[in-house]
């Protein structure tokens, strides 16, 4: 019966495990996601100053009265051109940090999965010893 329940404790434990690694994998998903909006929070308001940014330089060009044709549209262009790539280098790095905490999650999983054939290796091992100790144990015994 020693067999048994070491085996049943052993169950018991990979199971507690794998309840552990799936819910730190849970986790993992919801900072993954937060992760991303974030991400899209901070290029919005990225996005926002710099074009706020860009409407006081063209009221002031405006305001000057300077041509707007040639290098200063040009100029323009390249500000504009700076702001969305600054905007999708910010968005990208909270992709970048949510697919972190996604790998973070598939590696919990499967320490869960893990953990779980080691709970059922366990059970059966144990009734495997408890049944070979039996046999063991009726194989002594005389008949005569």
């Amino acid at each position: 019966m020693g067999t048994l329940s070491k085996a049943n404790a052993t169950s018991q434990q990979a199971n507690h495990q794998a309840a552990v690694a799936r819910q730190q994998a849970e986790f993992a998903r919801q900072q993954a996601e937060r992760e991303r909006l974030i991400g899209e929070q901070e290029a919005q308001l990225f996005r926002r100053r710099q074009s706020a940014n860009l409407a006081s330089l063209r009221a002031r060009r405006a305001g000057s009265g300077v041509d707007a044709t040639g290098t200063p549209l040009l100029t323009e262009d390249v500000l504009f051109g700076d702001l969305l790539l600054g905007a999708e280098t910010i968005r990208r790095q909270g992709v970048a940090q949510a697919n972190e905490f996604l790998q973070r999650a598939s590696e919990q999983e499967a320490s869960a999965r893990l953990s779980n054939v080691k709970a059922r290796s366990a059970r059966t091992s144990g009734f495997l010893d408890a049944g070979s100790s039996l046999l063991s144990g009726f194989g002594k015994l005389k008949f005569s």
